[in-house]
């Protein structure tokens, strides 16, 4: 089972960006229909969607002691299909889910990906169906966060891990410029305190501290040498005090009764 130094270990081995951009994927995107694929064929964006997929990918066979592809993985609110996509092909048997009448699949038909859509108030799943949730820029959207956790932890196991990523930090300096723009884009903005609470209060603990990352933009932004600027944002978010200022908080949380206390 992961602890929160065996975590702090293979993150740093693993969310590097150390990963070649995925061929198939940018063929995919670059001759879907609709004009809405610019985060996966912006490389500065498709290298952290890649690193984080095998970020989820070493944790769980450390936490399972199990091939990946006996690990079942959902993808909540999986979007176009990244995640789920990177998650696949290294073998993890995995699921997607969207809410209905979500319109942007060319990445789901393409790779025959396997996704489930509901109105999002009740997953379409079983009790204790899943090894591990990923959630990439999800749960500050749903409508009860509360509620839509309380969901998530019936359909895991009770070893499982959930996986949060992208979640806005309160405090992140791209937020505020945002904000003082006028965009609001995001409904809410979280700390790592409210987090914690948050997670209790689903049945929730945290292996270790969320941490932080992304200082510089990305999105649209198209940078030279996008790797090298990856890299260093990384060292700034890992290892200095400009970290509090990121842009996103991330965790990896297990049900309570199974949680270990090592912090």
């Amino acid at each position: 089972m992961v602890t929160k130094p065996e975590l702090r270990k293979i993150k740093r081995r693993v969310a590097q960006p150390k990963y070649p951009l995925d061929h198939e994927l940018l063929v995919a995107a670059s001759e879907a229909s609709d004009d809405i694929y610019g985060t996966i064929l912006n490389p500065a964006t498709h290298i952290i969607y890649r690193y984080l997929s095998e970020l989820v990918i070493e944790i769980m066979k450390y936490q399972t002691g199990q091939p990946i592809n006996k690990i079942r993985i959902l993808d909540w609110g999986c979007g176009k299909g990244y995640v789920q996509y990177f998650l696949s092909r290294k073998g993890a048997k995995t699921e997607g889910f969207e809410t209905s009448g979500y319109p942007h699949k060319a990445i789901w038909n393409k790779f025959d990906l396997k996704v489930k859509t509901s109105k999002g108030d009740k997953l379409p799943f079983q009790k204790g169906t899943f090894d591990a949730i990923v959630g990439f820029g999800v749960l500050e959207h749903v409508l009860f966060e509360h509620e839509a956790l309380k969901e998530l932890n019936r359909v895991l196991k009770p070893t499982g891990l959930f996986f949060c990523f992208n979640l806005p930090n309160k405090f992140g300096y791209m937020h505020k410029i945002a904000w003082w723009r006028g965009i609001r884009y995001h409904d809410r903005l979280y700390s790592r305190k409210e987090i914690k609470h948050l997670l209790k209060r689903a049945g929730f603990n945290t292996v270790g501290k969320p941490w932080y990352r992304q200082l510089f933009p990305k999105g649209y932004i198209k940078y030279s040498r996008p790797v090298f600027m990856e890299k260093i944002d990384l060292f700034l978010t890992n290892y200095t005090p400009f970290r509090y200022f990121a842009t996103s908080l991330e965790f990896v949380a297990r049900k309570q009764f199974t949680y270990l206390s090592v912090h």
